[in-house]
């Protein structure tokens, strides 16, 4: 839903979109962790549906697991396995171009019709997944990181209930919490055009609604440089027009 190259070319701000598929709040706090080994962010983005995911015993397990003995990351490419592969240092030169966002332009309408009914339920966040948050929260307090909680538009994900229960736990924890599914005028979301799976996820011209609120209201939290006139981020402009090469060509694509 968050388009990083969208958020550079018209703020100059830098920016990851760093989620997987299904991901538990486990799995978010140890990779924050590794991403403050060698990363200074400002500000952290914790999508908010993973707060009513359950996590197992196993997914803890395997999540330390995988620290400890990255073989268990490995698992499905022991066949492509080198003696390098031994080898305890890690070469770290892979550029992600797109900056954590994949292009969808699929489209495939939802039904939009019970979407954020207004109610006074709250749903419930069990103790375990609160005690990740908190940690999560602590975690960027320590390497001097405001957390901030964002629930993207999704029909099928989202409703009022959870919306009550995410914005107490967000005034508890005296953190920013931004709902795009309560603003439905700031970002129009058309559920006919805008999703690519029936209300799940959004398509490239959704994320291109949400990006822009996004982008204006990270700019307004002085939080920020804008670096786009900056030398030393050449290679961001550079990925931007790449990204918008790929847009055009799917543009064209459609239009044949």
């Amino acid at each position: 839903s968050v388009i990083p190259l969208q958020i550079w070319n018209e703020h100059g701000i830098t920016s990851y979109v760093c989620g997987t598929p299904l991901q538990t709040l486990e799995y978010s706090l140890d990779f924050l962790k590794k991403a403050f080994n060698n990363q200074k962010p400002k500000l952290v983005v914790l999508e908010t549906n993973a707060i009513f995911r359950s996590i197992s015993l196993k997914s803890i397990i395997l999540t330390n697991a995988d620290t400890l003995f990255p073989i268990y990351r490995y698992h499905d490419r022991w066949k492509k396995v080198s003696l390098k592969d031994f080898s305890f240092t890690v070469k770290n030169d892979y550029v992600e171009n797109d900056k954590g966002y994949r292009m969808e332009t699929t489209i495939n309408a939802a039904d939009s019709k019970n979407y954020m009914k207004k109610s006074d339920e709250k749903a419930t966040v069990n103790h375990k997944n609160k005690r990740y948050i908190n940690r999560i929260a602590e975690l960027c307090r320590e390497n001097g990181a405001e957390l901030m909680l964002l629930s993207t538009p999704s029909t099928r994900n989202w409703d009022f209930k959870r919306h009550n229960a995410v914005d107490e736990l967000a005034k508890e924890m005296n953190i920013d919490y931004v709902d795009l599914n309560m603003l439905n005028k700031e970002v129009p979301i058309d559920w006919q055009k805008d999703t690519k799976d029936k209300g799940d996820h959004l398509n490239y011209s959704g994320a291109i609604k949400v990006t822009k609120y996004l982008g204006n209201y990270f700019s307004q939290k002085n939080l920020f440089t804008d670096h786009r006139q900056d030398s030393n981020y050449n290679a961001w402009n550079e990925a931007y027009n790449n990204f918008m090469k790929v847009c055009e060509k799917v543009k064209k694509t459609k239009k044949g």
